[in-house]
């Protein structure tokens, strides 16, 4: 069995670890399984399983995606949303969490991009940026994933040059700055799923600040994913969402 002081410094995603943190609060104990990458919490006579890895049931960096998607695609159209349609030009990407009483928050996802220096390869710039990352206090500051199959990891890159690294993103909270509209879709959306406690899903806008611009909704996520860092408000009343999900998951039967 792991003390609650040894359970800190486990490695799991940092989303996951977050809501075992909250959870070691509340006097919950936490103990890895003998010989697997497993963590079983309990609290109150309930568990929860955590993987190093992956969490099925719990929130994980990126977000777990709904699953077949033709049915919901039709709950959304029927509910009148518009989803899954041809991308207006120039758009900008939002991911926005909101939970079954309407808390809320926002993050514009950018795609990243890295300067080259004249001298290093690729490969060296992305560690370099990781550890800029990894030491930010910023938990939207996300680690960069390094795609094994890149032909150009090893090739230096000239000075000056930006190189797009595909699959990674860069995330803004812009909560206060999104149009009340996109708010109401926003809770469109989670009347349209009544079993769930909270969704996360992706906004697709030409200008998530004007009221009414074009939009499409893009994946459904069941979990918060980064989102779990940024604050959720409500009526300009804010909760830390990490606590939100936490008391979602101990109301559940």
């Amino acid at each position: 069995m792991k003390t609650n002081q040894e359970i800190i410094d486990i490695d799991l995603p940092a989303a996951s670890k977050k809501i075992v943190l909250e959870l070691l609060k509340k006097d919950a104990t936490c103990q890895k399984i003998i010989g697997t990458d497993f963590y079983k919490v309990n609290l109150n006579n309930k568990s929860y399983n955590f993987y190093r890895d992956f969490t099925p049931a719990i929130s994980y960096m990126w977000g777990i995606v709904l699953s077949r998607k033709y049915l919901w695609l039709e709950m959304l159209k029927n509910a009148s949303i518009k989803a899954a349609e041809k991308l207006p030009k120039n758009y900008q990407k939002l991911r926005i969490f909101i939970t079954n009483n309407y808390y809320y928050n926002a993050l514009l996802v950018e795609n990243v991009t890295l300067e080259g220096n004249g001298h290093d390869n690729l490969t060296t710039i992305i560690k370099n940026e990781n550890l800029k990352r990894i030491n930010s206090n910023d938990h939207l500051s996300v680690p960069i994933k390094i795609q094994s199959h890149r032909s150009n990891l090893y090739r230096i890159v000239k000075k000056g040059k930006k190189v797009l690294i595909g699959g990674n993103y860069d995330y803004t909270n812009v909560t206060f700055a999104i149009n009340r509209s996109i708010v109401g879709i926003a809770k469109k959306i989670i009347d349209t799923f009544p079993g769930l406690e909270y969704i996360c899903f992706e906004f697709f806008t030409n200008d998530y600040k004007k009221s009414n611009s074009p939009y499409s909704v893009g994946n459904i996520l069941i979990s918060p994913g980064v989102n779990i860092f940024a604050q959720v408000v409500k009526n300009k009343h804010s909760k830390v969402a990490s606590k939100l999900v936490v008391e979602n998951m101990l109301s559940r039967r």
